[in-house]
């Protein structure tokens, strides 16, 4: 069987893809898959070496008003054309696209090809090319089941499958002592993670080293922090700076297994992937969604926030909040034990497999 994955250049697309293009092989090794998405930084570390057949659009289509409209139609209009020639080469049976521009040529196509369709939805509220794209597709599978309330009287609410978010297959929980070897870090002591989904928060980072250099309690705890390629000599600095502070500090880290498992807390954004990785190691959380995209950040963090699972902070109340917050945790160890046991227990972990079935 001829399968097309078609996603955007983000790590909250392309690991839930692999993820499922990984169950796809265990379940007939003869099954032929492209993957087709943007080509950059995040998407070339995470799919060099996949073992699966990429295509590369070259660069983003930015439509902001820093670029001339014309030069993003035209890029937009020269993606699409080659899209379209890699479908009438490819011929796949079946198209998967998991939302963003990449997902609307293969998907408006799949008719005209013959191929059946499935759409995934990662966040709450559906994005506005998921909403676009629903109609077309046999299957719509979304990550929370919140997402089906919000077509309760729709028509596309009989294509709505209840999956879960597909996640990376490396994931597992650590000994905690092996964690801390990895990170040469001591498992005795508290640690934070800090990180801002798989490009890095600017706004996360400097938020957290606001809070901890005005922390008392900051030399009784150690810090993993993912800061993104564009502040990792920043962060790398200012603990440089502190020498009395035990961090150690990525760009970009794969073996995030370990980093979880060592967590005592984390501090970051609230995208579907976060969201559900936090949820597989029941790891306490304040989450401080980005506050534009439509709001899909915030109806994600209120998925853990709701039940007690996590602490949400808007932005506009974090410069205030993050030390309040890190404090209590430090000094009310309690808090984080009910914290672990008031994750939702409905989340889907196996959602490759449930996938992977559904498209075959």
């Amino acid at each position: 069987m001829k399968i097309l994955f078609a996603c955007s250049a983000s790590g909250g697309h392309i690991l839930p893809a692999l993820g499922v293009a990984r169950e796809l092989k265990k379940i007939n090794g003869q099954n032929q898959i492209l993957i087709l998405t943007e080509k950059n930084r995040i998407s070339s570390d995470i799919l060099t070496g996949c073992g699966f057949e990429i295509v590369f659009l070259q660069g983003k289509v930015p439509f902001n008003i820093r670029l001339p409209i014309v030069n993003s139609v035209m890029k937009l209009l020269m993606n699409s054309a080659r899209i379209a020639r890699i479908l009438k080469e490819f011929r796949p049976e079946v198209i998967f696209g998991f939302g963003g521009y990449v997902s609307i040529v293969p998907v408006l196509l799949s008719r005209r090809l013959g191929a059946r369709c499935i759409i995934h939805e990662q966040n709450v509220l559906m994005g506005k090319a998921n909403r676009f794209l629903a109609r077309f597709a046999e299957i719509v599978a979304v990550s929370f089941k919140e997402t089906k309330d919000y077509f309760a009287n729709s028509k596309i609410a009989r294509k709505i499958i209840y999956t879960g978010l597909p996640l990376r297959n490396d994931l597992k929980l650590m000994e905690r002592n092996q964690a801390a070897d990895f990170f040469k870090l001591d498992p005795k002591i508290f640690t934070i993670l800090v990180l801002g989904g798989s490009s890095g928060s600017s706004k996360i980072n400097r938020y957290f080293l606001n809070a901890l250099d005005k922390l008392s309690l900051k030399n009784e705890l150690q810090i993993v922090h993912i800061a993104g390629s564009k502040d990792e000599s920043f962060v790398r600095d200012f603990y440089g700076q502190r020498p009395n502070l035990k961090a150690r500090t990525f760009g970009f880290l794969k073996e995030m297994s370990f980093a979880f498992s060592l967590a005592d807390i984390s501090i970051s954004r609230s995208g579907a992937s976060t969201l559900y990785e936090l949820s597989f190691f029941k790891l306490p959380s304040i989450l401080i969604p980005y506050p534009y995209a439509a709001g899909h950040q915030f109806a994600n963090a209120r998925v853990l926030s709701d039940p007690g699972a996590a602490i949400l902070l808007e932005e506009e109340n974090v410069s205030e909040g993050l030390g309040a917050t890190l404090s209590l945790f430090l000094t009310n160890k309690g808090k984080l034990a009910e914290m672990k046991n008031s994750f939702p227990q409905d989340l889907i972990f196996d959602a490759g497999k449930i996938i992977a079935g559904l498209i075959r």
